[in-house]
């Protein structure tokens, strides 16, 4: 059956803005007029005589006009974007367009970028519109929104105005069940003036946090001069000691979140509303001591280890300071890192006693570490990263049914590490299973992973059950030094699934759309990757298929790209959910559902 997409996602996408903004569109502008005959010369130029007109309108009670703002206009029917400046009326207009579907944004110092048809201020995607043959299309109304605006000085250790201090925001939102700071549309870093003064504005609505880091000291090179310096120097001048080495401690400026802490966890977050202004937003960023990190990397019986790969994680600021490899110690197992601002640091990697092995992902390194160090201003720090051997992980594979064989030569199982920082993990290779379906993983460190299957086409994971959990809808959670004798993966050849065709208003293919499944229980939106479809683009005769899903109640939307790392934050599956199709799967069931949008 063809199910009309009119109240849901993708046609809220547009419907809602209008709503929230208090706009509204006129119904009959969408209706073909009369429809006048192209000439040859126009149709060989590929031109049209399609239109499409509007307002950009300011969001809000004072619902004026926004004169000079950048209306951009892209779609099928187009090789390369169109852009149109509006006038004092705020009008716009696109002539000459051939039949197709285009999305408009529209955008303006100050305002937050508008993503015509979207719900969530300065995220898209657009919504596409349908445009016939000749069709004027002249009732369209962007609603921009003003942005809200954070100011504040930052202030050097004594209170005075720091010059040339970076400072930029990180918006609060949830990704995979946690809070995380991440840079918010249009994100950009601004310097302080010579008052010490900032301003970042045209920003959505939402929670921040503000990061200022530099000034005059950015780098880590310079020393500073104390009386004790100043005292050293004076009398090996007196004694006639020119050659003596007399140097003060390392500094550079440090990080800082408002109103003052180094740690991204302590910051103090800011709210703000449409087109809020939040003044006196003052951060203190202090002169800091570098430290110099002095390690030895042994086994569990403490020898030196130098065949490894290790990278290090600031837990601070939640985010890499180096990858995997950049941490080399000699022969005898030491390494340095020289100026190290304070802070929490991970290290972490995986190493081995051979020489032998080399030092890549894809090799097999039996040995982890998971080794904390907490940087206080020291002249230097001294940590052991010890290395133990991993966990094993082993079970069988077999089929849900008896009589269907099953070839896993071409299969590869793979545990993918979930860590909280991206990238902070060294994961496995991939491992094949024996003829008799057995399978194990050695070396395993402690932590939280997802089994994965590549190669067994038509088969796909089923259920993957440990001590009486399936780890396919939550991780599998290895503890140190415990080993997972019996993950029972079973597969199948007839995964319920989902396809059908998505068209426009007038019949047409719409590829410029995808689809997204995803259960309907909210319990799985964080834990279970399966249940989530991702963004599933449509064909080009609009034909989509979804696959692989195990059995339960999804919601069904099509809406144009989005960022599969939205996908993760339950804030915008719940959005999905509000406009979405539900449809329930049985046991290896292949439902068919055609889609049309509305005009």
């Amino acid at each position: 059956m063809t199910a009309p997409v009119r109240g849901r996602y993708a046609a809220a996408w547009c419907v809602a803005l209008c709503l929230w903004c208090g706009l509204a569109v006129d119904p009959s502008s969408a209706q073909a007029q009369a429809r006048p005959p192209r000439d040859a010369a126009a149709v060989e130029r590929n031109v049209g005589t399609a239109l499409i007109a509007g307002i950009v309108q300011a969001v809000g009670q004072d619902a004026r006009p926004v004169r000079r703002a950048l209306v951009t206009l892209a779609g099928s029917g187009l090789p390369h974007s169109l852009q149109a400046v509006t006038d004092d009326a705020g009008r716009f207009a696109f002539p000459e367009l051939s039949a197709g579907r285009y999305t408009l944004t529209a955008e303006k110092p100050a305002y937050v970028k508008s993503y015509y048809g979207s719900r969530r201020a300065g995220r898209g995607p657009a919504t596409p519109v349908a445009l016939g043959d000749g069709q004027p299309l002249t009732g369209i109304v962007i609603g921009l929104l003003r942005g809200a605006a954070i100011e504040g000085t930052v202030l050097d250790d004594n209170g005075v105005p720091l010059s040339s201090a970076q400072v930029t925001v990180l918006q609060s939102v949830m990704a995979n069940g946690e809070r995380r700071l991440v840079n918010p549309p249009g994100a950009r870093w601004v310097t302080t003036d010579d008052r010490g003064r900032y301003r970042i504005y045209g920003l959505p609505p939402g929670d921040y946090a503000v990061r200022a880091s530099g000034g005059p000291i950015p780098g880590s090179g310079a020393r500073l001069t104390t009386p004790a310096v100043v005292s050293a120097a004076v009398g090996a001048s007196q004694e006639g000691r020119p050659d003596a080495e007399i140097k003060g401690p390392a500094v550079a400026r440090g990080t800082a979140y408002f109103p003052g802490v180094s740690d991204a966890a302590a910051a103090e977050l800011v709210t703000l509303g449409p087109a809020e202004e939040r003044p006196s937003i003052d951060i203190t960023v202090r002169l800091v001591r570098v430290s110099r990190i002095n390690g030895l990397a042994v086994d569990g019986g403490g020898q030196p280890l130098w065949n490894m790969l290790v990278g290090l994680a600031n837990l601070s600021t939640t985010s890499m300071w180096s990858s995997p490899g950049a941490v080399r110690p000699g022969r005898d197992g030491r390494f340095t890192l020289p100026s190290m601002r304070p802070g929490r640091y991970l290290f972490f990697g995986r190493a081995t006693a051979s020489a032998d092995t080399p030092a890549t992902p894809a090799s097999q390194l039996p040995l982890w570490t998971e080794t904390e160090v907490v940087v206080n201003e020291e002249e230097s720090v001294d940590v052991v990263l010890q290395f133990l051997p991993g966990a094993g992980v082993s079970g069988r594979i077999s089929a849900d049914r008896a009589d269907a064989p099953l070839d896993l030569s071409k299969m590869r199982l793979t545990l993918r590490p979930g860590p909280t920082i991206a990238g902070a993990a060294v994961g496995l290779p991939p491992i094949s299973p024996q003829a008799d379906g057995t399978f194990a993983f050695a070396g395993v460190a402690p932590g939280k992973y997802r089994l994965t299957l590549a190669g067994g086409d038509p088969w796909v994971l089923r259920s993957a059950m440990a001590e009486g959990r399936d780890v396919l809808d939550e991780p599998l959670e290895v503890q140190p030094g415990r080993n997972v004798p019996d993950l029972k993966v079973t597969l199948t050849d007839r995964p319920a699934g989902i396809s059908g065709t998505l068209v426009d208003a007038l019949g047409r293919p719409a590829p410029e759309y995808a689809i997204v499944v995803f259960s309907t229980d909210r319990a799985h939106w964080t834990t279970a990757p399966r249940r989530i479809s991702g963004v599933v683009k449509v064909g080009t005769d609009g034909a989509f298929t979804v696959r692989g899903l195990p059995p339960g109640e999804y919601y069904l939307t099509a809406l144009t790209d989005l960022d599969p790392s939205q996908l993760t934050d339950p804030t915008v599956l719940d959005q999905l959910a509000t406009t979405s199709l539900r449809i329930v799967l049985g046991e290896g069931e292949r439902k068919v559902q055609n889609l049309k949008l509305p005009q």
